[in-house]
């Protein structure tokens, strides 16, 4: 996309370089004038200090120095950071990536020239994908949009007043998760099964919502594969909410930030996972496989045995 794009939020509204960090990370009156360092997280430089850091711990630790192997797990959280506020399709977000790619090639030098390739396995991977601003996508025919989860959340709690009676029936909503008041119903003596599966068909009648499950249907069921598998991955039968719902590919919901993930999709679930050094030949995979192979494969080549909840396999 353009530098200068009306579809990104930007620092304070701007949108384009340069950015001059400097005056942006000053907080405070003109007596009172501190550096706010948390401007980091959303600047490529977050990732340069994170390398910094993680080099300098490896000297300091003496990590591979020894007979005793040594696991160091490196987050390069900024460009998360960075795609939320621009998108994946902006310049910030290519020289986010174009920057991190000389972070990870100095990394990949210093562990070559201190250690040896033959003494270091690394693995890249990504906690998730992105999904396009869906403004950019409707502005090329794409359907998409954004929910507006407040206002669902505000009709709901009329719809369930009108059903039950004036009361707090709804505690809240967050990340795809509608929390309902467990006390309030219990005490009210309704079933709670009930009033989950109301809620989950009135919110499936929302633009943007593709499907709604209440709570019973991940509590004692075991899905092959497909989004009810992922769903299932991530419940929680003490921290998941009443009703979990799925939005239509190129929805999100309506936040602070111009996109975000958290979909079953294959742009929120497509990674790529790149090995490189110890007993690692030259291959190229186009199988499908899972990030839960991690773990078995790095136990199977360093000869231990799997994590207690390990539920990968080792990759060939």
């Amino acid at each position: 996309l353009p530098d200068s794009s009306k579809y990104e939020s930007g620092f304070d509204g701007v949108t384009w370089f340069p950015y001059d960090l400097r005056k942006m990370s000053l907080k405070g009156g003109l007596l009172k004038q501190k550096r706010d360092y948390s401007l980091l997280r959303e600047t490529p430089f977050g990732n340069t200090y994170t390398k910094d850091f993680a080099i300098r711990l490896i000297v300091e630790e003496k990590l591979g120095r020894d007979d005793v192997t040594d696991y160091l797990a490196i987050n390069f959280s900024a460009t998360d950071y960075i795609g939320h506020r621009f998108g994946p399709s902006s310049v910030e977000a290519a020289d986010a990536l174009f920057r991190l790619d000389a972070d990870i090639a100095h990394l990949l030098r210093f562990l070559n020239d201190s250690i040896g390739k033959r003494n270091i396995l690394v693995y890249l991977t990504s906690a998730h994908g992105v999904s396009e601003i869906p403004a950019v996508l409707e502005q090329n025919r794409i359907p998409s949009g954004y929910f507006r989860q407040t206002q669902a959340i505000q009709l709901l709690k009329s719809y369930l007043n009108a059903l039950y009676g004036q009361g707090d029936w709804v505690k809240g909503y967050y990340e795809n998760q509608v929390y309902l008041n467990r006390v309030l119903i219990e005490d009210a003596k309704i079933p709670l099964e009930e009033v989950q599966k109301k809620v989950a068909r009135f919110l499936i009648q929302f633009s943007g919502v593709m499907s709604a499950y209440p709570y019973s249907a991940f509590e004692a069921n075991d899905f092959g594969n497909g989004h009810l598998k992922r769903i299932e991955n991530s419940f929680s039968p003490q921290r998941s909410g009443d009703v979990i719902i799925t939005l239509n590919p190129g929805w999100i919901d309506k936040g602070d930030y111009v996109t975000n993930h958290n979909s079953p999709y294959e742009y929120d679930t497509h990674v790529p996972l790149i090995w490189y050094g110890w007993a690692v030949n030259r291959a190229t995979i186009t199988r499908k496989i899972n990030i839960t192979d991690i773990a078995a494969t790095l136990s199977s080549v360093c000869r231990i045995p799997f994590p207690n909840a390990c539920t990968g396999e080792p990759l060939i």
